[in-house]
């Protein structure tokens, strides 16, 4: 059985404003993952890659939105030899931290 998850101190409002959702999104999601690379990441790269096999091709760009801090943006386009890579994120935190790490992704921050 699978210890059970710490859950976050921080809860949201009833209403919660784009600046409450992000702040929830960086306690929670960084609370919770501290880490960039498990060993489920190669596995969900690899489910990627095959599902738009069909699709993907050498020398293709790759958007991901909702891209974190890229680890799987860059699997993609490694396993395609994507020529660009884009990702998009709320969280300037997590793009910060991509940035850094894969300077290769052109790294942009959104909220709607």
């Amino acid at each position: 059985m699978d210890a059970p998850t710490a859950r976050s101190t921080k809860t949201l409002p009833s209403d919660p404003s784009t600046a409450d959702l992000l702040a929830f999104y960086e306690s929670t999601y960084l609370q919770k993952n501290p880490e960039i690379f498990t060993p489920s990441t190669a596995q969900k790269a690899a489910l990627l890659v095959e599902v738009t096999a069909a699709h993907a091709f050498p020398g293709c760009r790759l958007l991901e939105i909702g891209c974190g801090h890229g680890v799987l943006l860059d699997m993609m386009g490694r396993a395609w030899g994507a020529r660009s890579l884009v990702g998009l994120d709320i969280s300037g935190t997590m793009l910060r931290r991509g940035r850094e790490i894969f300077p290769k992704i052109h790294f942009l921050q959104a909220d709607d």
